[in-house]
C-alpha cells in the first residue's frame, strides 16, 4: 500500500495493493487494489477494484470494481458496483449497479436505478427507472427501457442512412 496525505489510508482494516493521495483519501476503507486520489476520495469507501480520482470522488460509496472520475462524482452512500462516473457530480446519487454518467452532473438523480447511460452535460433519467440511455447536453428520459437523443430543442436527427423508428405501442 501507498498513501501519501494528512489521514490518508488511516484505519484501513487489511486492505492491500492500494494507493491513496490526498487529504483523507482513503480513510476508513477495508478492502484491496483501490486507487484513491485528492481530498477525501475514497472516504469511507468499503468496495475493492476501484478508482476514485477528485475531491470527495467514490466517497462513501461501498460498492466494487467502480470509476469515479471527478469531484463528487459517484459520492453517494450506497453499494453501487460496475458504475463509471466521469464529470463533476456524476452519478452523484446512484446507489445501484452497472451505471455510466459521463459529463458535467450526468445521471445526478439517479438513485435505485440501474443499467443506465447518461452521456452529457446534465444528461439525465428518472431516479428509479432502468434501462434509460440519454446522448446529449440536457437529454433526459422519462421511463425505463427509452432512449432520448437530444435536448427539447433538437429539431432533426439525420444520418447517411433512413432511419427507422418502431414502436410496440
Amino acid at each position: 500500500n501507498v498513501f501519501i496525505g494528512h489521514k490518508a489510508g488511516e484505519d484501513m482494516a487489511g486492505g492491500q495493493n492500494s494507493v491513496h493521495v490526498g487529504f483523507e483519501a482513503g480513510l476508513v476503507t477495508n478492502n484491496s487494489s483501490n486507487v484513491f486520489v485528492g481530498a477525501y476520495a475514497g472516504k469511507n469507501a468499503t468496495g475493492f477494484e476501484t478508482v476514485g480520482v477528485g475531491k470527495n470522488a467514490h466517497r462513501d460509496c461501498t460498492g466494487d470494481k467502480n470509476v469515479a472520475i471527478g469531484v463528487q462524482a459517484l459520492d453517494a452512500s450506497g453499494d453501487a458496483d460496475n458504475c463509471v462516473a466521469v464529470g463533476f457530480q456524476a452519478l452523484t446519487a446512484a446507489t445501484n449497479n452497472s451505471n455510466i454518467g459521463i459529463g458535467y452532473r450526468a445521471g445526478n438523480t439517479i438513485t435505485t436505478g440501474y443499467s443506465n447511460v447518461l452521456i452529457g452535460s446534465d444528461a439525465d433519467g428518472v431516479a428509479d427507472k432502468i434501462n434509460q440511455i440519454a446522448i446529449g447536453q440536457g437529454a433526459v428520459t422519462d421511463d425505463s427501457n427509452k432512449v432520448r437523443l437530444g435536448n427539447t430543442s433538437i429539431t432533426k436527427i439525420d444520418g447517411e442512412v433512413a432511419c427507422n423508428a418502431s414502436s410496440d405501442a
